[in-house]
């Protein structure tokens, strides 16, 4: 999850609510290093959208499993 000069720390909220809104995405995304979205597959196009709208980059990897 952490990888030296390029990701030295990581963030982890919940992509989806128990009233259906997200987590602290806009937050989290801020943090320089490894981004981790539990439960947000079923909204990963509305996740992905609100985490650029912060200022990640859209060439960032990613991964879903």
């Amino acid at each position: 999850m952490t990888l030296r000069n390029a990701a030295p720390g990581f963030a982890v909220v919940t992509g989806h609510r128990a009233d259906g809104t997200f987590g602290d995405v806009r937050g989290a995304a801020n943090v320089h290093g490894t981004l981790v979205i539990l439960m947000g597959v079923g909204q990963l196009a509305a996740l992905t959208d609100e985490i650029i709208a912060v200022g990640r980059s859209p060439n960032t990897p990613s991964s879903c499993d």
